[in-house]
């Protein structure tokens, strides 16, 4: 790479919207309902798009981080991490400080980032 040239740091040269196949340097494509992935298909995804026609992002297990995305919810833990649902059943973007959250409001955290403390 060129001394005078930026972009953003990733683990591997993929891009955000795309997987690495396999321990090989080649990158595949994720699932177009899918904002991020780890791999092609519907359920292997890491996050959806907050302004696409799937914004909610789903999963079975709470131990699996991959999910499905789809377009409605019910509640704001169906809204991937860092975004909160209401009654409209869209996902909004929370404060900057908060983790999870139920409003967008910094006081309405459930959860903060890192170097940041809940504070009730």
């Amino acid at each position: 790479a060129e001394a005078n040239s930026t972009g953003s740091c990733s683990g591997t040269s993929c891009h955000p919207n795309e997987y690495q196949v396999g321990t090989s340097e080649e990158c595949s494509m994720c699932d177009d309902s899918c904002e991020s992935c780890t791999g092609p298909s519907t359920t292997d995804c890491t996050s959806c798009d907050p302004s696409g026609s799937l914004p909610y992002w789903h999963r079975d297990d709470s131990n699996d981080p991959t999910g499905t995305c789809q377009a409605t919810g019910n509640s704001h833990g169906d809204c991937q991490q860092g975004y909160y649902s209401q009654q409209d059943k869209e996902c909004h973007k929370c404060d900057q400080s908060c983790a999870t959250c139920t409003n967008p409001t910094a006081s309405d955290c459930s959860s903060c980032e890192p170097d940041h403390f809940l504070i009730q």
